[in-house]
């Protein structure tokens, strides 16, 4: 009985207590007006409050908002007060609360700077960068290149001349920060020992893409930006922003002679190549030479336009482009300025393509481009010209060459493209045998085709030249004999070295401390000598190979002397290190996966060490339906190895990608770029080369570095150290 009545007691109690509250009035508050606007001026104005209950509250102003704008008053008005606004136009909202409710007031002020649009005019302040960014999401590289300007607040890696880039920190008067991350300096250029730095106070405008890394990091694109002004020091930007007054016009010749990389020059010349409608990169030729202009800065201006036989004017800077035996002379970080239409064919098509009545250049491209993408023509025919540029001079690797030819040798009139032909008699070319040179007269036989559907040429390997100069017979190729080096040097643990003979004549082998092999060959060949490695810490071995020929040449016998190292005396066990690139599970976070975001350069964490990345055009790790394998172009780009105190690296072994050129050239270089003289061969694509490295310094990194104007591709990568 006791129980029941103190449940039904409570139950009262608890009607009781409900009724109560719900006739208690709620707290609440309210704002008049809630929005407020103010002229550059500023000023005061009031709000007026009320507040149920108590009658008590408070206002909160963000943080970012506190040095323009504050609010005083009690009871029903608060005063809210704006300083002089001498920016852009800014706004913010002011909280009002009492207890556990709230009210908002927005309050908006013009300014008399127009807000950043991220153009050159208008370049982005440092905070705008920022929401840009973040609007971006992350990870998202901005579609558009766009201005940031703002003041250096520290300085993370400075300009060095081992990757030419750099890496600051921007801000401005709001306090927001912005990372220009390993930005190029000046002109779109490498920084160099003689520019000067950036430091903290200095006034800066980056100008690339930008992305919000990672989510929390707004930067610039990693190998797509660079430092445009530096307290009011452009050097013309390279964006277009110089006086196009102030270029010099030179010729083609002066150009290629200037060969001068940080300025910008004028060439005026008449488009001799087919035109590259996505990069609208194209020949050009003003009857002293030929120059390739190859990054068009404002290429979907003039992509379309810009056509075969037709006069361009365009300005930009030097580079030298491919190998010491093939160089093309470019012109990069270009800009066209004009372009006149040619007169389409301004030779006269002539000839049946018969040797008795051989095509010239305008017939022989007129019937190439009537065939459909791709074809050739079902027989041989013949071309008749002068050679008017060389692109790929002959070379005993592949036995052939590519050149233009013209009615006069000149490109003032149509040329015809003699792509990969082989030499008189369609024998491949071998050392020994004269070239070909610009104005040679030329009649090649063979099959046409119409490359791509844009280019009209002969058919890759499969043609030749029938006439030289007149000359139908390919004769006996002059005798040439030699050997690579007559010093090789291997490190202690090494069990083979390689002699590496030259020429186009017979040869052969002896050695009395080494066995051989092979002990003869016929021209160009390798020559590997085998022994056991050098176990004594106080002795290098010498092994003595004799190379000979019969053949009548200057010298006829080159003794050659392989050093072993001596074994280490303390040094501890080798040190290796493995990298498998077809395993993109191992790929770090980050690490550029295509070519379109791939960077010039960055350091990253591989099998445990460190590795630092320099690149022309660009590196990435890419899995496509070749493989999975990192690219690296192209000339004068490299991997730098880690450095491991007290040991010098002296194995490099590596398989290339299936898809590589195999016009790429890689050797080994000390850590600032001077050649260990390991390799100078073109690779192999699928192929596995085990290079020994000897003189490599103890304690420092080298340099794996491309040597001429192609792209290397890596399926893996082993380094030995000891």
């Amino acid at each position: 009985m006791k129980i029941r009545n103190l449940i039904f007691a409570a139950g009262a109690a608890l009607t009781a207590l409900t009724a109560c509250e719900e006739e208690k009035p709620l707290l609440g508050i309210s704002v008049d007006p809630t929005e407020l606007s103010f002229d550059e001026a500023g000023g005061t104005s009031v709000v007026r409050v009320s507040v149920d209950g108590s009658g008590e509250w408070n206002a909160t102003v963000p943080a970012d908002a506190g040095d323009w704008i504050s609010v005083t008053g009690n009871g029903s008005t608060a005063t809210v007060k704006v300083l002089e606004n001498v920016g852009t136009s800014r706004s913010t909202v002011i909280k009002f609360s009492a207890l556990y409710y709230s009210e908002y007031v927005t309050v908006s002020q013009v300014g008399p700077v127009a807000a950043g649009d991220g153009s050159l005019e208008n370049p982005f302040s440092v905070a705008e960068a920022v929401a840009y960014v973040q609007s971006l999401g992350s990870d998202v590289n901005s579609p558009e290149k766009v201005y940031v300007k703002g003041r250096v607040s520290s300085v993370t890696e400075a300009f060095s001349t081992q990757f030419g880039n750099g890496t600051f920190v921007m801000t401005d008067d709001t306090g927001a920060q912005f990372t220009a991350y390993r930005v190029l300096y000046l002109g779109n250029r490498k920084w160099t020992a003689s520019d000067e730095q950036v430091k903290e106070g200095d006034e800066v405008i980056v100008y690339g893409n930008v992305v919000n890394f990672k989510g929390n990091t707004p930067e610039t694109v990693s190998g797509n930006a660079y430092l445009y002004e530096l307290n009011g020091k452009t050097e013309g930007g390279g964006t277009g922003g110089e006086d196009p007054s102030a270029v010099e016009q030179l010729t083609c010749a002066e150009f290629i002679a200037r060969a001068d990389p940080n300025t910008t020059y004028r060439l005026v010349g008449t488009v001799t190549s087919s035109v590259n409608t996505t990069y609208c990169s194209f020949d050009m030729n003003d009857g002293t030479a030929t120059v390739v202009v190859w990054t068009v800065n404002n290429k979907d201006d003039w992509k379309d336009i810009v056509k075969k036989d037709g006069t361009v004017t365009v300005r930009g800077k030097y580079l030298a482009y491919g190998s010491d035996t093939s160089i093309k002379h470019e012109m990069v970080d270009a800009y066209i300025e004009k372009f006149e239409e040619g007169t389409a064919g301004t030779s006269d098509p002539s000839g049946s393509g018969t040797l008795a009545d051989p095509y010239n250049a305008a017939a022989a491209y007129n019937a190439a481009a009537a065939l459909a993408s791709g074809a050739t023509t079902s027989s041989d025919v013949y071309v008749k010209g002068k050679v008017s540029s060389v692109k790929y001079p002959f070379d005993a690797e592949h036995g052939t060459a590519t050149f233009d030819i013209s009615d006069d040798g000149t490109a003032s009139g149509t040329q015809f493209t003699c792509y990969s032909v082989y030499y008189l008699e369609n024998k491949e070319w071998v050392e020994g045998y004269s070239q070909v040179a610009v104005g040679d007269d030329v009649i090649i036989c063979g099959k046409l085709t119409n490359y791509q559907g844009n280019t009209p040429e002969t058919a890759s390997k499969q043609a030749y030249i029938y006439s030289l100069n007149g000359q139908t017979s390919a004769g006996a190729a002059t005798p040439l004999f030699g050997v690579a080096s007559t010093a090789v040097s291997v490190p202690a643990s090494a069990t083979s070295a390689t002699i590496k003979v030259t020429g186009n004549v017979a040869w052969a082998a002896t050695s009395t401390d080494a066995s051989i092999s092979p002990e003869s060959g016929e021209g160009a060949g390798d020559i590997t000598v085998a022994f056991d490695p050098n176990t004594d810490p106080e002795n290098a071995k010498t092994y003595t190979v004799v190379v000979s020929t019969t053949a009548e040449v200057a010298t006829r016998s080159y003794t050659v002397t392989v050093t072993q190292a001596k074994a280490s005396s303390g040094g501890g066990n080798a040190v290796t290190i493995s990298i498998d690139f077809t395993d993109v599970s191992g790929r770090p976070d980050g690490f550029p996966t295509a070519s379109s975001a791939g960077a010039t350069s960055g350091t990253w964490t591989l099998s445990g060490y460190s590795f630092s990345f320099s690149a022309s055009t660009a590196y990435y790790w890419i899995s496509n339906s070749y493989g999975a394998y990192l690219m690296l172009g192209k000339q004068n780009s490299y991997i730098l190895t880690p450095a491991i105190e007290g040991k010098s690296l002296t194995s490099v072994k590596f398989l290339t990608g299936s898809s590589a050129s195999e016009n790429v050239i890689v050797d080994i270089c000390n850590a600032s770029g001077t050649s260990l003289g390991v390799n100078s061969e073109k690779l192999k694509k699928g192929t596995t080369y085990e290079w020994t490295v000897s003189g490599a310094p103890a304690g420092e990194g080298c340099q794996i570095r491309v040597t001429n104007a192609y792209n290397a591709q890596f399926q893996n990568l082993e380094l030995i150290y000891e």
